[in-house]
C-alpha cells in the first residue's frame, strides 16, 4: 500500500477526532479517581470557636469599679447668689 498524503491526513484526523470524542468523557470521569476528601466536623469548628471566645473574653473582662461615696450637696442659697 502506497502511502499518500491523504491517507497521513486521514490518520491524523481520525486520531484528533478520537481524542476530542474522548476529552468529555475524560473530564468527566476525572473527579471519580480523585481520593476522597473528609467532611468538615461543623460542631467541632463551632465548639472550638466558641470556646476560644469565651476563654478570651474572661481573660479580658473589665473590673468592677466602685460606686463613688454619695457627697451632699446642699443648693445655694438666694443670699449667696444675690450677693
Amino acid at each position: 500500500m502506497k502511502i499518500t498524503t491523504n491517507s497521513i491526513l486521514i490518520l491524523f484526523g481520525l486520531i484528533a477526532l478520537m481524542l476530542v470524542a474522548c476529552l468529555p468523557v475524560a473530564m468527566l470521569t476525572s473527579p471519580l479517581f480523585r481520593p476522597a476528601t473528609p467532611t468538615p466536623d461543623t460542631f467541632g469548628t463551632l465548639q472550638v470557636i466558641v470556646t476560644q471566645t469565651v476563654g478570651a473574653m474572661t481573660q479580658n473582662a473589665p473590673t468592677q469599679t466602685a460606686v463613688p461615696p454619695e457627697e451632699s450637696v446642699q443648693a445655694p442659697r438666694s443670699e449667696e447668689i444675690c450677693g
